[in-house]
Protein backbone atom coordinates (compact mmCIF):
# COMPACT_ATOMS: atom_id res chain seq x y z
CA UNK A 1 0.00 0.00 0.00
CA UNK A 2 2.68 2.56 1.21
CA UNK A 3 4.47 1.88 -2.57
CA UNK A 4 1.14 2.07 -4.51
CA UNK A 5 0.96 5.30 -2.01
CA UNK A 6 4.17 6.27 -3.50
CA UNK A 7 4.19 5.51 -6.95
CA UNK A 8 1.14 7.88 -6.81
CA UNK A 9 3.04 10.64 -5.55
CA UNK A 10 6.13 10.59 -7.96
CA UNK A 11 4.26 9.54 -11.27
CA UNK A 12 2.37 12.45 -12.02
CA UNK A 13 5.90 14.97 -11.30
CA UNK A 14 7.63 12.41 -13.59
CA UNK A 15 5.19 12.68 -16.55
CA UNK A 16 4.98 16.49 -15.95
CA UNK A 17 8.49 16.76 -16.10
CA UNK A 18 8.99 14.88 -19.69
CA UNK A 19 6.08 17.01 -21.01
CA UNK A 20 8.06 20.74 -20.18
CA UNK A 21 9.99 21.79 -22.94
CA UNK A 22 12.31 24.88 -23.07
CA UNK A 23 10.29 27.31 -25.69
CA UNK A 24 11.96 30.44 -26.67
CA UNK A 25 13.20 32.03 -29.39
CA UNK A 26 16.52 29.73 -29.41
CA UNK A 27 14.41 26.64 -29.18
CA UNK A 28 11.73 27.31 -31.88
CA UNK A 29 15.72 28.35 -33.99
CA UNK A 30 16.98 24.95 -33.41
CA UNK A 31 13.56 23.46 -34.57
CA UNK A 32 14.05 25.01 -37.69
CA UNK A 33 17.58 24.28 -38.44
CA UNK A 34 16.59 20.81 -37.55
CA UNK A 35 13.92 20.64 -40.77
CA UNK A 36 16.42 22.78 -42.75
CA UNK A 37 19.20 20.25 -42.38
CA UNK A 38 16.33 16.91 -43.60
CA UNK A 39 15.57 19.52 -46.50
CA UNK A 40 18.29 18.80 -49.38
CA UNK A 41 16.36 20.77 -52.31
CA UNK A 42 13.00 22.11 -52.56
CA UNK A 43 11.04 23.68 -55.67
CA UNK A 44 7.80 26.17 -55.34
CA UNK A 45 6.29 29.49 -55.76
CA UNK A 46 8.09 32.27 -54.50
CA UNK A 47 6.70 36.50 -53.98
CA UNK A 48 10.25 38.21 -53.76
CA UNK A 49 9.75 41.59 -52.64
CA UNK A 50 12.57 44.78 -52.67
CA UNK A 51 11.09 48.20 -51.10
CA UNK A 52 7.88 48.94 -52.73
CA UNK A 53 8.38 46.01 -55.83
CA UNK A 54 7.15 42.79 -56.02
CA UNK A 55 7.65 39.96 -58.02
CA UNK A 56 7.03 36.09 -58.02
CA UNK A 57 8.15 33.23 -59.80
CA UNK A 58 9.51 29.42 -59.61
CA UNK A 59 11.91 29.18 -57.60
CA UNK A 60 14.27 25.48 -57.34
CA UNK A 61 16.82 25.36 -54.56
CA UNK A 62 19.40 22.45 -54.01
CA UNK A 63 21.78 22.72 -50.53
CA UNK A 64 23.66 24.46 -49.86
CA UNK A 65 24.03 26.86 -52.53
CA UNK A 66 22.28 26.03 -56.30
CA UNK A 67 19.43 28.07 -57.19
CA UNK A 68 17.20 28.93 -59.72
CA UNK A 69 14.63 31.70 -58.86
CA UNK A 70 12.67 31.77 -62.41
CA UNK A 71 10.29 34.98 -62.64
CA UNK A 72 6.83 34.38 -64.11
CA UNK A 73 5.18 31.05 -63.71
CA UNK A 74 5.84 27.91 -65.50
CA UNK A 75 3.39 28.53 -67.90
CA UNK A 76 4.52 31.64 -68.68
CA UNK A 77 8.25 32.37 -67.53
CA UNK A 78 9.14 36.22 -67.55
CA UNK A 79 12.81 36.44 -69.30
CA UNK A 80 14.39 37.29 -66.02
CA UNK A 81 15.85 34.59 -63.84
CA UNK A 82 18.50 34.39 -61.20
CA UNK A 83 21.13 30.99 -61.07
CA UNK A 84 23.50 30.43 -58.52
CA UNK A 85 25.47 27.45 -60.09
CA UNK A 86 27.26 26.97 -56.67
CA UNK A 87 30.17 29.37 -57.42
CA UNK A 88 28.82 32.63 -59.33
CA UNK A 89 25.32 34.14 -58.91
CA UNK A 90 23.73 35.26 -62.29
CA UNK A 91 21.29 37.59 -62.91
CA UNK A 92 19.64 36.96 -66.84
CA UNK A 93 17.35 39.29 -68.26
CA UNK A 94 17.31 38.66 -72.01
CA UNK A 95 21.02 38.56 -73.51
CA UNK A 96 21.82 41.11 -70.73
CA UNK A 97 23.28 38.43 -67.83
CA UNK A 98 25.39 40.14 -65.14
CA UNK A 99 27.57 37.23 -63.35
CA UNK A 100 29.32 37.96 -59.60
CA UNK A 101 31.30 35.19 -57.63
CA UNK A 102 29.10 33.62 -54.91
CA UNK A 103 29.30 34.45 -51.32
CA UNK A 104 27.43 35.16 -48.14
CA UNK A 105 26.28 38.69 -48.91
CA UNK A 106 24.66 37.90 -52.17
CA UNK A 107 23.34 34.31 -51.61
CA UNK A 108 19.34 35.11 -52.30
CA UNK A 109 18.59 32.22 -49.90
CA UNK A 110 21.35 32.43 -47.87
CA UNK A 111 18.96 32.56 -44.44
CA UNK A 112 17.57 28.97 -45.16
CA UNK A 113 21.03 27.45 -44.23
CA UNK A 114 20.56 28.57 -40.92
CA UNK A 115 23.73 26.71 -39.32
CA UNK A 116 25.53 29.08 -41.17
CA UNK A 117 23.27 32.06 -40.41
CA UNK A 118 23.22 31.36 -36.71
CA UNK A 119 26.86 32.33 -36.89
CA UNK A 120 26.73 35.80 -37.16
CA UNK A 121 22.88 36.37 -35.95
CA UNK A 122 21.37 35.15 -32.18
CA UNK A 123 17.80 34.34 -32.69
CA UNK A 124 15.48 36.91 -30.05
CA UNK A 125 11.71 36.85 -29.70
CA UNK A 126 9.56 38.96 -31.79
CA UNK A 127 7.81 41.92 -30.65
CA UNK A 128 4.35 39.92 -31.39
CA UNK A 129 5.91 36.79 -29.43
CA UNK A 130 7.06 33.25 -30.68
CA UNK A 131 3.46 32.22 -31.79
CA UNK A 132 1.62 33.47 -34.50
CA UNK A 133 -1.07 32.94 -37.99
CA UNK A 134 0.84 33.04 -41.12
CA UNK A 135 -2.56 33.78 -43.50
CA UNK A 136 -4.39 30.78 -41.64
CA UNK A 137 -1.39 28.73 -40.94
CA UNK A 138 0.29 28.35 -37.36
CA UNK A 139 3.59 29.60 -37.41
CA UNK A 140 6.64 30.70 -35.44
CA UNK A 141 7.87 33.70 -35.53
CA UNK A 142 11.21 34.45 -34.73
CA UNK A 143 14.14 37.53 -35.43
CA UNK A 144 17.54 37.37 -36.22
CA UNK A 145 19.29 40.17 -34.35
CA UNK A 146 23.30 40.45 -35.81
CA UNK A 147 26.38 39.48 -32.99
CA UNK A 148 28.70 42.06 -34.45
CA UNK A 149 27.75 45.20 -36.71
CA UNK A 150 29.41 44.55 -40.06
CA UNK A 151 26.93 41.74 -40.83
CA UNK A 152 25.14 42.24 -44.36
CA UNK A 153 21.27 42.82 -42.42
CA UNK A 154 20.79 44.49 -38.53
CA UNK A 155 17.90 42.27 -38.70
CA UNK A 156 16.25 39.65 -40.45
CA UNK A 157 12.72 38.58 -39.67
CA UNK A 158 11.81 34.52 -40.13
CA UNK A 159 8.29 32.55 -39.83
CA UNK A 160 8.15 28.76 -39.62
CA UNK A 161 5.14 26.72 -40.31
CA UNK A 162 4.88 25.44 -36.73
CA UNK A 163 3.85 21.97 -38.13
CA UNK A 164 6.81 21.29 -40.00
CA UNK A 165 8.98 23.72 -39.09
CA UNK A 166 10.08 24.45 -42.52
CA UNK A 167 10.68 28.02 -43.24
CA UNK A 168 7.75 30.23 -44.79
CA UNK A 169 9.17 33.80 -45.16
CA UNK A 170 12.12 35.59 -44.70
CA UNK A 171 12.33 39.14 -44.35
CA UNK A 172 15.64 41.52 -44.07
CA UNK A 173 16.55 44.50 -43.30
CA UNK A 174 19.91 45.92 -44.27
CA UNK A 175 22.22 48.33 -42.56
CA UNK A 176 20.93 51.28 -44.89
CA UNK A 177 17.07 50.35 -44.19
CA UNK A 178 16.52 48.60 -47.73
CA UNK A 179 13.45 45.81 -46.72
CA UNK A 180 14.06 42.89 -48.72
CA UNK A 181 11.42 39.83 -48.24
CA UNK A 182 11.06 36.22 -49.63
CA UNK A 183 8.22 34.66 -49.13
CA UNK A 184 8.16 30.26 -50.35
CA UNK A 185 5.19 28.13 -51.16
CA UNK A 186 6.72 24.27 -51.62
CA UNK A 187 5.69 21.75 -53.82
CA UNK A 188 8.38 19.85 -54.18
CA UNK A 189 10.80 18.07 -51.19
CA UNK A 190 14.12 16.15 -51.74
CA UNK A 191 14.00 15.54 -55.23
CA UNK A 192 16.61 14.79 -57.58
CA UNK A 193 18.14 17.87 -59.50
CA UNK A 194 21.27 17.19 -62.32
CA UNK A 195 23.82 19.87 -62.00
CA UNK A 196 23.11 20.84 -65.70
CA UNK A 197 19.97 22.22 -64.83
CA UNK A 198 21.66 25.16 -62.79
CA UNK A 199 23.63 25.65 -65.81
CA UNK A 200 23.12 29.40 -67.38
CA UNK A 201 23.65 28.75 -71.23
CA UNK A 202 24.48 31.52 -73.05
CA UNK A 203 24.99 32.50 -76.96
CA UNK A 204 26.80 34.98 -79.27
CA UNK A 205 24.46 37.50 -78.32
CA UNK A 206 24.61 37.34 -74.80
CA UNK A 207 26.30 40.33 -72.66
CA UNK A 208 28.00 39.13 -69.50
CA UNK A 209 29.04 41.79 -67.00
CA UNK A 210 31.11 41.03 -64.09
CA UNK A 211 31.11 42.05 -60.57
CA UNK A 212 29.00 45.07 -61.28
CA UNK A 213 27.49 44.50 -57.03
CA UNK A 214 30.46 45.11 -56.14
Amino acid sequence: MKYMLLMFLVLPSVVFSQAISVFNASSVANEIEKASAKITSFKGRFVYKKDKSSYFGVITYVSPNKLIMQFGSEANPADKKIVSDGKFIWVQKGNLIARQKLGEENNPVKAWNIRSLRRQYIATASSNGLEIKYGQTPAYQIVFEPKINTTSFRRIEMIADKKTSRILRVRGISRVGIVTELAISYSEINRGYSDEEFVVNTTEESQIYDNIFE
